[in-house]
């Protein structure tokens, strides 16, 4: 099954690159009853986001996974923002890559994306963390994926464990999912969905109802937290900011002189 839009794709969302939004058509895709076109294998993860389905394409036999974003709380806009994302940045090896399947049903926005089967990198790291070796091997994937996006002037916004799915055991290979909240470096957007854990301080400053510019050194910020979390297999604090007190104890650590003994001479 393939997406149908009235018109192709402009260059700019085949690239990637142009202005702040995504330039896209609404209303474009074809209404699917989806029971009619798949079978329904798992339930992959399901919440206030949606459902994520594992299942078979009745007509080719095909497995993949299907991402469905409630309508209620989803608009046509965010949903082709965060469709196109996917299918273009996914040709790099370590973000997620998304077919080019799109469709409504009544009650959601659905499109397709390959599947993880060994699930995030919340269901993988144990209270001990996963080790220094497969830390390393996590960091250089994400490090890299980031990259590719922040050369293309693009800030994920919502690098986190529940975003980094796991396709090998040794964690050999990892990919960057989830562009909801993926918006251009410089883009003015609110603060409203930031998990505290993750959010760099900055962004906790501006007040709930307030507005900031997307950087992406606030995703350096959350790969941060998440090779923290990969080492220790806990969070380094609830958020960023002066009421956290292992936040204020990181800070004075950070800021304390650590007086350097005398050199030994050698001869």
């Amino acid at each position: 099954m393939k997406r149908h839009f009235t018109q192709p794709p402009t260059v700019a969302e085949k690239e990637g690159v142009g202005g702040s939004e995504v330039d896209v058509g609404v209303e474009l895709i074809l209404p699917v009853n989806l029971v009619d076109e798949f079978d329904i294998l798992q339930i992959v993860g399901e919440g206030w986001f949606g459902k994520i389905l594992l299942v078979e394409h009745k007509a080719t036999d095909t497995e993949m996974v299907l991402k469905a974003l409630p309508k209620p709380y989803t608009s046509i806009k965010d949903f082709y923002r965060e469709f196109h994302y996917g299918l273009h940045l996914g040709v790099h090896k370590n973000i997620i890559r998304a077919y080019d399947v799109a469709f409504e049903t009544a009650g959601f926005y659905v499109f397709s994306q390959e599947y993880a089967p060994l699930g995030d990198l919340t269901s993988n790291v144990s209270e001990i963390g996963i080790g220094e070796l497969h830390t390393k091997r996590v960091a250089k994937q994400l490090a890299a994926a980031l990259e590719h996006m922040h050369t293309r002037d693009l800030v994920h916004r919502d690098v986190k464990l529940d975003n980094i799915l796991v396709f090998k055991s040794d964690f050999s290979r990892i990919k960057l999912c989830d562009f909801g909240e993926t918006r251009r470096a410089g883009s003015v957007v609110p603060r409203r969905n930031e998990w505290l854990p993750y959010a760099a301080p900055e962004v906790l400053q501006v007040p709930t109802d307030g507005n900031y510019m997307a950087n992406t050194s606030h995703d350096v910020w959350q790969f941060g937290i998440v090779i923290f979390v990969c080492l220790t297999g806990c969070l380094p604090w609830q958020k960023a900011a002066l009421d956290d007190p292992r936040y204020t104890r990181y800070l004075s650590w950070q800021n304390s002189t650590i007086p350097l003994k005398r050199q030994p001479k050698l001869f």
